[in-house]
């Protein structure tokens, strides 16, 4: 179970920047550029919990037997591609880009 402790403790990285923007948006002083990022950073750390849960959901489930993981050896070659092509495919979706 430390796993779903390890993922429960990441919870916590979004948490702070959720807690800036309530912050910001109950001054009710920011212009439409402002909301926007707000706005960016909502959807942002919003996807991110969301994976953590279901990461957390996952690992709650592999003692009880109700899920099984695979172990497969794999390269730090093959790891950091893997990573860099979810990150270009995600820049890529909020119009940036990364240079591999």
């Amino acid at each position: 179970m430390d796993e779903a402790l390890v993922t429960l403790a990441q919870l916590r990285g979004p948490l702070a920047p959720l807690d800036h923007v309530a912050q910001l948006l109950s001054t009710g002083a920011m212009d439409d550029k402002g909301l926007k990022r707000t706005g960016e950073v909502l959807k942002r750390r919003n996807e991110q919990m969301t994976t953590l849960v279901d990461d957390l959901l996952v690992v709650s489930r592999v003692p009880r037997g109700l899920a099984v993981l695979h172990v497969a050896e794999a390269s730090a070659h093959q790891i950091v591609s893997g990573r860099v092509a979810n990150v270009a495919f995600q820049n890529r979706a909020v119009s940036r880009s990364i240079k591999t």
